[in-house]
């Protein structure tokens, strides 16, 4: 069973979010992560892909408005399938056009947080994470 849905974490906030805060910026888009496994959705990452000088970084959904920011996540799957987590990590580390991928306001307990082992993340102020392709 995928965590708990929150409205906040619904497609329709999550583009009208997008479309209110980035209306000046064409650049920007939404990118929503859909994982399956046959044919079963397993988890559900939404990102922001910002452009600036031409460096494309993903940021997950919700700043500067979000108090903490995550996914959605079958976590029995993931606990029980450790190779499954290994290829989601891989997936992100290896996307087309994303320079750089910003992880903010990730708790310790959060789902995503869950998808990493402890060292994979370099933590930096404000539960702030980055990861450089």
């Amino acid at each position: 069973m995928l965590s708990k849905l929150t409205l906040f974490q619904s497609y329709s906030w999550q583009f009208k979010w997008f479309e209110n805060v980035n209306k000046k910026n064409l650049k920007n888009s939404l990118v929503i992560i859909k994982i399956y496994h046959k044919k079963k959705i397993i988890g559900i990452i939404p990102f922001e892909k910002r452009v600036l000088f031409n460096i494309n970084t993903l940021h997950l959904t919700g700043n500067p408005f979000a108090d903490y920011s995550d996914c959605l996540l079958d976590l029995d799957f993931f606990k029980i399938n450790q190779d499954a987590k290994i290829e989601v990590q891989n997936f992100l580390l290896n996307l087309n056009n994303v320079d750089l991928i910003m992880f903010d306001k990730i708790r310790d307990n959060s789902n995503l947080h869950s998808l990493f082992d402890k060292n994979f993340f370099v933590s930096k102020k404000f539960f702030s994470y980055q990861l450089i392709n």
